[in-house]
């Protein structure tokens, strides 16, 4: 009698794909059943965030750096004629940003500049002379539930606990190395 142990380690490599599958397909329907889904650890370890507890929303904002937030500005309301669309320049001492945001009605876009040499933004700027992209804002409809979720997983936050954004709602921050190399912000909706 043939033992598992004993079978070619591509067919115990095939039946460990195949269990995964039908998890995947028992919780998230046939569509979840993909060659890199089955593969990836991460996607598997997915499965765990249960969106009875907590789901993200919309692309709330992109975050763009930029060395001078006022010629950024300029350039939206004037030359891309987004006008009225732009909000005033901002400083938030407590984030080191100064920003702006342009409303495109369903997202926005913010223009970040960092506020002194000791801004967190600061680095990014001298890697990046030209400014680019900073981060993505999703909204999620409970941040406390989505930290503790997500600190059980393992993902990264940037600070313990969430705190006031640039709009005034609690936001955290996921690691970049946790989220496919880009940096998110998550914003309580």
């Amino acid at each position: 009698m043939t033992t598992f142990k004993s079978c070619p380690v591509r067919f115990r490599i095939m039946a460990s794909w195949f269990r995964a599958g039908r998890c995947l397909v028992a919780k998230f329907g046939p569509s979840a059943v993909t060659p890199r889904a089955l593969h990836s650890s991460r996607s598997l370890r997915n499965e765990a965030i249960d969106p009875r507890v907590w789901a993200l929303g919309r692309l709330h904002h992109v975050g763009v750096a930029v060395p001078d937030v006022n010629a950024a500005s300029k350039l939206y309301k004037e030359t891309l004629a987004m006008g009225d669309k732009v909000s005033e320049v901002r400083s938030h001492p407590e984030h080191g940003i100064r920003c702006v945001f342009i409303d495109f009605g369903n997202s926005m876009l913010e223009l970040i500049e960092p506020l002194g040499e000791a801004s967190p933004l600061k680095g990014f700027i001298d890697r990046n002379k030209g400014g680019g992209l900073h981060h993505i804002c999703l909204e999620v409809n409970d941040l406390d539930a989505a930290a503790r979720q997500l600190s059980d997983l393992k993902i990264h936050l940037l600070s313990p606990k969430p705190r006031p954004g640039a709009h005034g709602k609690d936001v955290l921050f996921l690691h970049p190395k946790d989220c496919q190399g880009v940096l998110v912000e998550l914003q309580q909706a």
